[in-house]
């Protein structure tokens, strides 16, 4: 990560959309992240042979967070955006 605010961002904003239901305050903690780490990329490669379950969890991306922001905006009914 780029930014020591980076994760905190994405993972606060991801409280806030699953755990509190306040989506406003979520797309603009997402918008923070995306701002704060705008060339992390997904990681979409499969690691068959890793020997612990941490190498085999993927970090954070852009994509986790344009889909989570896309999804708040399917529920508000705002197929612009």
């Amino acid at each position: 990560l780029n930014s020591p605010l980076g994760m905190t961002f994405l993972y606060y904003a991801q409280y806030l959309h699953y755990q509190l239901t306040n989506n406003e305050l979520a797309l603009k903690y997402y918008q923070k992240f995306l701002d704060k780490e705008p060339e992390l990329l997904p990681e979409n490669r499969f690691n068959f042979k890793s020997e612990s379950a941490y190498a085999r969890m993927y970090p954070p991306s852009t994509q986790t967070a344009l889909t989570e922001m896309g999804e708040i905006y399917l529920q508000n009914n705002d197929l612009a955006k």
